[in-house]
């Protein structure tokens, strides 16, 4: 998986082991991932988001 490119998608209603879990998984097996929200929002903690500053 060390040439993988995997995007994880996540919106704002999540278990942070539903995200941190696989994030962690994939990156032990040296594959390039992003998390990113359908939004463009930033993830800062469970619920609240916070936007991209241009």
């Amino acid at each position: 998986m060390n040439q993988s490119k995997i995007l994880i998608m996540c919106t704002l209603c999540f278990e942070q082991s539903e995200l941190e879990v696989p994030l962690n998984k994939l990156r032990d097996a040296e594959a390039t991932v992003h998390v990113a929200t359908p939004d463009g929002n930033f993830i800062t903690k469970e619920g609240e988001h916070e936007r991209h500053a241009a």
